[in-house]
């Protein structure tokens, strides 16, 4: 007798609990490491491209003042950089020779080196770069990123932007709480679903493996099929609403990564494309494809009037992909209709019942069209306060309604052209 409790001691139900979640503590596990690390790599990279970016650009608005020696030009660059980026925490401008031409710090709000000679370390760091570097400082807590103020084949001086790792750093962390929090939730749900399966172990059991062996290989579209309103039928929809509660989630998570690699994207076209009108076509197609719409176009300031918009480029993205410069022209002024709105507030406005809001206005020359608009969606391009044109999407591919994270995302892109 006691040999048969010494061997029912640790029951198949029992071992199928622990089995199981084990097996969804681990898939999660494995998915959330993966996430984060990818999440991780994207931070740190547009960081780093900001950084380039920013240092680059201020390396070419020095070059006319440093030539000119009209060095009282700088103080306003390195206000407006400490004082619009959180993440920048001191930016120095210096000469061929290492004398700091302007100077400021987060901490310090006066040009403290102002006149003063740079360290040797730092004159020798200086000489040794070409155009451009990022150079970690020795504790480890801030990045230098580096860029020389050079004409042609002269170089004149150089830029140093100091960014500090706290903001990146709190990103990352809040990331990996998220993560956690999901795996915790996902691992909680695995063992109470565990302790339901174990009840009806004899039943289902294939389905069931087959399942975990679904969320293995990172299917979670799989389902099981109820086939029965029994202690089967319940088992599968307990599994499918684990599923369905990891799928949320995951879905959450790929589309903030979307997001980030979206603007990661439109950053880099900034970067390496020259020409302001193919980067808006650019931007214009990402804008489309990202918010997974039919048709996008842009809506520009005409002439010098700040009162009146035209359409410049339309963007078909059903039926194939097709940029078309408009022969017939739609102008709307401020306060006409949802473009013209937008471009009076400021301010995004999604209209998902479409052509029959009242606040579309129709046009004679896109009559037919606007019939077949279900929603849209309108965003400002802004310079500085000013708005100087619209970009304007209608109807999702998918016939959903457009949502916040679509006018997020848009507004964003949004952004990126108007910089430019």
């Amino acid at each position: 007798m006691k040999e048969t409790d010494s061997e029912i001691k640790f029951s198949i139900k029992i071992k199928f609990i622990v089995g199981i979640a084990l097996l969804v503590g681990l898939i999660i596990l494995l998915n959330s490491i993966n996430t984060s690390y990818r999440e991780s790599d994207l931070l740190t990279a547009s960081m780093n491209q900001s950084g380039q970016l920013l240092s680059s650009t201020l390396a070419i608005a020095c070059q006319d003042p440093i030539i000119s020696q009209q060095y009282d030009a700088f103080v306003p660059y390195t206000e407006r950089i400490i004082a619009g980026g959180q993440d920048v925490q001191e930016i120095s401008i210096l000469d061929i020779d290492g004398i700091y031409l302007a100077h400021r710090s987060r901490e310090d709000a006066t040009d403290s080196k102002l006149g003063q000679k740079a360290s040797e370390e730092i004159i020798k760091r200086l000489d040794s770069i070409d155009k451009f570097a990022q150079i970690p400082t020795k504790d480890g807590k801030f990045v230098d990123y580096i860029s020389s103020i050079r004409v042609g084949t002269s170089k004149f001086g150089s830029v140093i932007l100091r960014y500090s790792y706290d903001s990146l750093a709190e990103n990352k962390a809040i990331s990996l709480q998220r993560n956690v929090v999901i795996a915790l939730v996902g691992l909680l749900a695995g063992i109470i679903i565990s302790v339901v399966l174990a009840k009806f172990i004899t039943k289902g059991l294939d389905r069931l493996v087959e399942g975990t062996k679904a969320i293995e290989r990172g299917d979670l579209s799989y389902r099981i099929p109820a086939l029965s309103k029994d202690e089967v039928g319940t088992l599968a929809d307990s599994f499918n609403n684990m599923l369905e509660t990891l799928e949320t989630k995951n879905k959450a998570l790929d589309r903030k990564i979307f997001e980030i690699e979206t603007l990661f994207k439109a950053s880099q076209a900034m970067n390496f494309q020259s020409d302001t009108d193919k980067l808006i076509k650019q931007i214009l197609e990402m804008a489309g494809k990202a918010i997974e719409a039919e048709r996008c176009s842009i809506m520009l300031q005409t002439g010098g009037s700040v009162d009146e918009i035209e359409t410049k480029i339309v963007q078909n993205f059903k039926g194939g992909q097709k940029i078309i410069i408009p022969d017939k022209v739609v102008k709307i002024r401020i306060g006409e209709g949802v473009a013209g709105t937008v471009l009076k507030t400021g301010n995004s406005i999604i209209v998902n019942e479409g052509h029959r809001d009242p606040l579309f206005k129709s046009f004679e020359l896109t009559n037919e069209y606007e019939k077949t608009i279900n929603s849209l969606i309108s965003v400002p391009l802004k310079v500085k306060d000013s708005v100087t044109g619209v970009i304007n999407c209608v109807n999702k591919l998918s016939g959903e309604k457009f949502s916040e994270e679509d006018q997020r995302l848009l507004e964003a892109l949004a952004q990126q052209a108007a910089m430019e």
